[in-house]
Parts: C-alpha cells; structure tokens; sequence
C-alpha cells in the first residue's frame, strides 16, 4: 500500500514543478473549491501524503489557501473512513501488525475513542489514509473523526504548510533583496518551535 502514495507523491510533485509557472497565483473561489476536492480524493484514495500537499500549498498559494487545505483534510478522512467500513474486521489486525506502537495506544485509550483519534491523528507514526481505515474498524463514529481528527492534524499540517510557506519566502528574498529574509526567519522558528514542542511530547508519552 505504501507504493501507492510513493508512484503519486512522484507523479504530483513532477506536475507541480512542471506547471508551476502557469498556475495563477491567486486563485477564484470556485478554484478553491476544485483544490478541496481534488485534494480530498488524492489523500482519501492514499494516492499523496498528506504533508506533501500541504508543502505544495504554502509554497504555492500561502495562507488563502489553507481553509480549503483543512477541509480537504475533513473530506479526505470521510472518504478513507466509509472505505474502511466495508472492509472485513479482520483486516484491523492485518493493519495493526507493522504497528506495535499503535496497538498499544488502542489498549490504552479504546475506551476513550475521542482521545484515541486525537492521538493518532497527531502521531507521526500511522500515515493518514490507513488511520482512516482503522477508525472505521474500530468504531470511533465517523463524527470523532472529524470533531477530534482535525484538531489533531493541524500541528502537523501547519508544519508541513510553513516548509512551503518557508520555500516561498526564501525564493522571494532570494529574488528580492534582504527585506523579505525576516519572513523566512521566523516562518523557520515557529516550525522548529513546533518540532521540539512535538519531540517532548511524544518523548514524555514513551
């Protein structure tokens, strides 16, 4: 399942090089609508990591964009979850076995379903598409999906979105003289920032 997201991480970022200079750099509103759904199939299906669009987005169309990005983000996870729901329940143990760490965090918190997504949503371990199929395995309610799902996501979404963001901001100081290198600068210590927040976290979880 892994080469899915590898062939379309590949494919996708080969287009996006390729297009760049002709996408517009402000997009309409009903564009933004198309960005949503486009994103939510291609994260839903597994066919591109999430923080992979999340990068294309900060770097190519900054924060306007990013509303759109969550609500890729919540469409996506509805897609992955009613996918899951007509898979055979023996496939939960078949998902969990590469993930001992996961396993754990499920004996630890599936009385508390609402926690247990919040987690797992945050933890860099489990890739989002397969998340999604064991949310759905596991009954968490397609609702807890998305009201503690989200939430959970968007540590890493904002991380993932400042390297674009970053990106950008180099390319444009680079181009532009040294007045636009504060940008760069501090986009950079909020993602580090955010990273060490991350590390102790988990560190303290183990």
């Amino acid at each position: 399942m892994s080469l899915v997201p590898l062939l379309g991480s590949s494919i996708l970022a080969t287009l996006v090089y390729q297009l760049a200079p002709a996408l517009p750099e402000t997009l309409s509103f009903g564009q933004k609508l198309a960005f949503m759904l486009i994103s939510a199939l291609l994260m839903g299906l597994a066919l591109s990591p999430t923080t992979l669009l999340a990068i294309i987005s900060g770097y190519l169309w900054a924060w306007p964009i990013f509303p759109y990005l969550v609500g890729g983000y919540a469409l996506a996870s509805l897609i992955g979850y009613f996918i899951g729901n007509r898979l055979d329940q023996n496939t939960l143990s078949t998902l969990l076995a590469p993930y001992p760490k996961v396993h754990q965090m499920i004996l630890q918190r599936q009385s508390k379903m609402g926690q247990l997504v919040f987690y797992m949503r945050i933890s860099p371990i489990v890739p989002f598409a397969i998340s999604n199929i064991l949310f759905a395995l596991l009954h968490t309610g397609w609702r807890r999906v998305i009201y503690f799902g989200i939430p959970g996501m968007l540590p890493r979404t904002a991380m993932a979105f400042g390297l674009g963001l970053a990106a950008a901001s180099l390319e444009l100081a680079l181009k532009g003289g040294a007045e636009q290198s504060y940008q760069v600068w501090i986009i950079l210590g909020l993602i580090g920032l955010s990273s060490f927040g991350m590390i102790r976290f988990f560190s303290a979880k183990g």
